[in-house]
């Protein structure tokens, strides 16, 4: 089709890369999933008028809001994800590491590929910036006919645990005395020094690829109408007992 870029729309190609709708789309799949415990929460969004961007500048010295050369043009509004505040303090603390990377893997199991991990985008421990974030159905993350997404599909499915390992673990103890030895790979500095290191070159286990996810089939919703029926079901049969037990006492 003409315009397409590599057999995709280009209007979809904005739209998945657009920094807000990634952060709009990850954090509506973990709704959706009833998994909002695997980042720091978001109560929604909001778009800032004019009057309230100046106010918010002033009070805060903010001179540049990181718009494109169109949206300058444009003068479009700011649009902005409300997250749990949170006390900085450390970013990361070795103690955190395990469940950081438990939570990464959960993320990527309901077909989210975060794509920007670093510990910059962690407070406490948690993930707080899925503004590169690719969630399923993506253009990137679909096996279709284009040839690049075939031949990068399976390694892009890993990318978000090798970052970890790079921009988490190995950028922590380059500038600590004491190191976090949890890691999806292993170290690659001692890694060299094994003879047989086929074995631990393989990719982490039980972890299944972002682009795998069936966004299609219900998650939470289904489960939250099966809690419903149940609810109607007692509640019926409660009735039904009460009606048994009035006709009883007045015979």
């Amino acid at each position: 089709m003409r315009g397409e870029i590599f057999g995709v729309d280009p209007k979809t190609v904005i739209h998945h890369g657009d920094p807000f709708y990634c952060e709009c789309r990850a954090y509506g799949r973990l709704k959706e999933c009833g998994r909002e415990d695997l980042a720091v929460k978001s109560y929604g969004y909001v778009i800032l008028q004019t009057i309230e961007e100046q106010l918010i500048s002033e009070k805060f010295g903010i001179s540049k809001w990181d718009r494109s050369i169109t949206e300058e043009k444009k003068q479009t509004p700011i649009r902005a994800i409300v997250k749990e505040f949170i006390d900085s303090g450390e970013t990361l603390e070795p103690r955190m590491v395990p469940k950081m990377m438990k939570d990464l893997v959960a993320i990527n199991r309901l077909g989210i590929l975060v794509w920007d991990v670093r510990e910059g985008n962690y407070l406490q421990g948690r993930l707080v910036d899925f503004s590169q974030a690719r969630t399923v159905p993506h253009y990137q993350l679909t096996i279709g006919p284009a040839n690049y997404q075939l031949k990068s599909l399976d390694t892009d499915a890993y990318h978000d645990f090798s970052e970890f390992d790079t921009w988490v673990i190995d950028a922590w103890n380059l500038e600590h005395k004491v190191w976090i030895w949890d890691r999806f790979y292993p170290n690659g500095r001692y890694l060299r020094h094994l003879r047989k290191r086929q074995r631990f070159l393989e990719r982490p286990s039980g972890i299944i690829a972002a682009a795998r996810y069936d966004w299609k089939k219900p998650r939470l919703r289904e489960n939250q109408q099966r809690g419903r029926d149940k609810d109607i079901r007692e509640s019926s049969n409660k009735a039904s007992k009460k009606e048994e037990i009035e006709e009883i006492s007045t015979i």
